[in-house]
């Protein structure tokens, strides 16, 4: 992950941590805008970033792309309001950025074999809802991604095999 021994050999640190702090803006950025319908080339001008120098770099430092972080943040707003409101799937999928219903169950469905209203009723009335989601992700995903960000969406932090 990062550069190699290398590479890091080979280059300045200045232009090391700025690289890294791009990357970081592009992150926050993401974070910032998930709600909305976005591209992963408005993140990679928010890092002042060709969008193949922000993907490139972004997966190198991260161990995923922006596409798969963008997605666990929204998936991670997604099981909290499944958990702690009573709002309906759809309404819950276009508040964060996921589109419809239809394509939130989908993506749901294949990342937690389980559809967005089972996944509410097993978890309804639990207190510590981040306990909760950590722990299903844990069962079903096989790595964590080192912290890199002073906020790391929870469910970001794990990567389907």
């Amino acid at each position: 992950m990062g550069y190699s021994r290398e590479e890091y050999a080979g280059k300045p640190v200045i232009a090391i941590l700025n690289t890294w702090n791009r990357i970081k803006a592009g992150a926050k950025w993401l974070r910032e805008n998930y709600k909305r319908s976005i591209s992963i080339t408005q993140a990679a001008e928010g890092a002042g970033m060709s969008e193949r120098t922000f993907l490139r770099r972004f997966k190198a430092e991260t161990s995923v792309t922006p596409s798969e972080y963008l997605l666990g943040i929204r998936l991670e707003a997604v099981c909290r309001l499944l958990i702690e409101t009573s709002l309906p799937v759809d309404k819950i999928a276009r508040r964060c950025g996921m589109g419809g219903g239809e394509r939130l169950s989908r993506v749901f469905r294949r990342r937690f074999s389980s559809t967005p209203t089972k996944y509410r009723a097993a978890h309804s009335g639990a207190s510590g809802a981040e306990h909760f989601v950590l722990r299903h992700l844990a069962a079903n995903f096989k790595f964590e991604v080192p912290t890199l960000f002073k906020y790391q969406p929870t469910i970001a932090c794990w990567h389907a095999s």
